[in-house]
């Protein structure tokens, strides 16, 4: 079956372009005798950097229009009513969230079944005019609306009176062999410490991750662990807040800011904890649609730390691959890590769990789920 792939990016560093970037791999790797692709980009991205190390180049069509975070501005909506994006007739547009969604819509011309996965991150275009009548219209009008998680499915499901048997949850999935496969990172010991009780987290510097809380908790933890240490991986608008956050706790000796990472170092820091922690919280519409992050951790045998917050508690198995906490709770993230850190059948068992977690959560696994979806709407 020929299937059109829209997405904003396929950039690996971000969610919308590891979901794309992962499943259209997989798809090459694991199922080109039964699926034939081609990836839609923004025409904005043709000349980003990480186009040049994606191995599906050739099935890129840099097409779509500039990406929109709303429809308000009329110029940008015509850019979209125009259409024209396809480059052959595919037998169904696979596409991720918004605004894209929309152009899918437009170039189906009622004629071509059209699946919407959702990925969460943020609903703040469908609050407003002409935003909400628009995606009102485009979820209509879709022949399948999938999500990562089920918070992000209800998410939709409350703006919108969607049918029921539309719906379905695909999760998101990991690059298991990437983050489960032994790693040097004696190096990692060498810079923070040999006989460290490491926390590690991963994502953006902003509000909605909820570094602040986890930093706050170490003061906690640092009494009860007096070894243990917090690396933060990434960069983002919040560093300097969550830098002055750490002084005033007085913990400059107990967390770190490791910056961006390279792809080749990252699974080495996964290894190098004792556990994985970021506890994301919902702000201003904003969430966290899944947490692969929670799954790159557990593939590499870690126990994870998280909050009932947007798909997390998809990602984590509550007491199983880990511990779920309420969003905003510094005392209950701290009581969470402790517990893991003083008891160690536990940790080795939530370990042990997450790993089997992750690995049914390869992308070899999640292509072929989305494989079945597309067949139920491709008339053979």
């Amino acid at each position: 079956m020929k299937v059109a792939f829209f997405s904003p990016s396929a950039d690996k560093k971000n969610g919308w372009g590891a979901v794309t970037s992962e499943l259209c791999d997989a798809y090459i790797k694991f199922y080109k005798d039964v699926v034939d692709f081609d990836l839609y980009l923004p025409k904005s991205e043709k000349n980003k950097e990480y186009i040049k190390r994606l191995g599906f180049n050739g099935k890129i069509h840099f097409t779509l229009p500039e990406f929109a975070w709303s429809f308000r501005n009329p110029k940008r909506l015509s850019s979209y009513l125009r259409g024209g994006a396809l480059t052959s007739k595919p037998d169904l547009i696979h596409v991720l969230d918004f605004p894209y969604a929309f152009s899918a819509m437009v170039n189906s011309k009622n004629k071509i079944p059209y699946i919407i996965t959702l990925c969460g991150t943020f609903y703040k275009p469908f609050k407003k005019i002409p935003d909400n009548f628009l995606f009102g219209r485009t979820y209509k009008n879709a022949s399948n609306i999938n999500a990562i998680s089920d918070f992000t499915l209800s998410s939709a499901k409350k703006e919108y009176k969607i049918n029921e048997n539309k719906l379905s949850i695909v999760h998101a999935g990991v690059n298991y062999d990437r983050f489960a496969a032994p790693v040097d990172f004696n190096f990692l010991k060498s810079k923070y410490g040999d006989n460290k009780k490491a926390i590690v987290g991963v994502g953006a510097l902003k509000g909605r991750k909820g570094f602040d809380i986890v930093i706050r908790a170490m003061k906690e933890v640092c009494l009860e662990v007096p070894d243990a240490i917090y690396v933060i991986i990434g960069s983002g608008t919040d560093k300097n807040s969550l830098k002055s956050v750490v002084k005033d706790l007085k913990l400059e000796n107990n967390v770190f800011f490791a910056g961006r990472v390279s792809d080749d170092q990252l699974p080495a820091y996964f290894h190098f904890a004792d556990v994985y922690c970021h506890t994301p919280r919902y702000t201003e519409g904003a969430f966290e649609g899944f947490g692969i992050v929670y799954l790159e951790a557990g593939a590499a045998g870690k126990p994870v730390v998280g909050s009932r917050s947007g798909g997390v508690p998809d990602a984590i198995i509550d007491g199983k691959t880990g511990i779920l906490v309420d969003e905003n709770d510094v005392g209950g993230t701290a009581k969470a890590l402790i517990k893991i850190f003083k008891d160690n059948e536990l940790a080795k068992k939530m370990g042990e769990n997450g790993k089997k977690y992750a690995e049914e959560h390869k992308w070899k696994s999640i292509a072929k789920k989305y494989i079945e979806l597309y067949g139920t709407f491709v008339v053979k």
